[in-house]
């Protein structure tokens, strides 16, 4: 349910910061259609893979400067696929939805794994942003995910390979092995709208 509303209006936010349960279940309702947060795209996720429904949800309440940081587990870059019969993946639109029509993911910024309670698998930092400031034009891809200390059972990232995260996002650094910034007909021509970090940073 949506209830961010003051005076029958929807409250918009500059930021937003969020690590929203993965693979969640929730209602699929075809009334949900007719939500303002999916009514643009159309089309409903998988019951059970409610990932990107979640980052519509939020780019829906994104002010008219608004960014969002949100965590997300690897498959929701690429789970969806292009039937080529006019019945794609739900998940495949949306993501299609949010690169080519709206334009708002800015960066895709791959993570270790084991750095949760309770969750091991690898997740994403996806950065969103309406004003793309002369980044229209490109997603930059980030593959972190070698970057931590182990202790324990979890995985640390340091100060210093955040600072190695953060710099090379401000600049849009082209790093080998590490980062590489990516024409949108790249992601959306020869890539079909697959964001999977690999495709984009060969790490090996």
């Amino acid at each position: 349910m949506d209830n961010y509303y003051e005076n029958d209006e929807p409250l918009m936010f500059d930021i937003q910061v969020e690590n929203p349960p993965y693979f969640a279940k929730f209602d699929q309702s075809p009334e949900l259609l007719d939500d303002h947060r999916f009514s643009s795209c159309g089309v409903l996720a998988k019951q059970e893979k409610a990932d990107l429904m979640f980052v519509e949800s939020m780019v829906y309440r994104m002010s008219e400067d608004g960014r969002i940081a949100t965590l997300l587990p690897n498959g929701a870059l690429f789970r969806g696929k292009d039937k080529k019969n006019g019945k794609n993946d739900a998940e495949y639109d949306i993501c299609r939805h949010l690169i080519e029509n709206l334009n708002v993911i800015d960066a895709i910024i791959g993570l270790p794994a084991k750095m949760f309670h309770g969750a091991k698998l690898p997740v994403i930092l996806m950065v969103l942003k309406k004003k793309r400031n002369g980044n229209s034009d490109n997603i930059l891809f980030i593959d972190a995910s070698k970057y931590f200390t182990p202790e324990k059972t979890m995985n640390v990232i340091t100060d210093e390979d955040i600072d190695r995260i953060v710099d090379t996002y401000v600049n849009r650094s082209e790093i080998d092995k590490f980062s590489h910034v990516a024409s949108l007909e790249k992601v959306c021509v020869k890539n079909d709208f697959n964001c999977n970090i690999p495709r984009y940073v060969d790490s090996f």
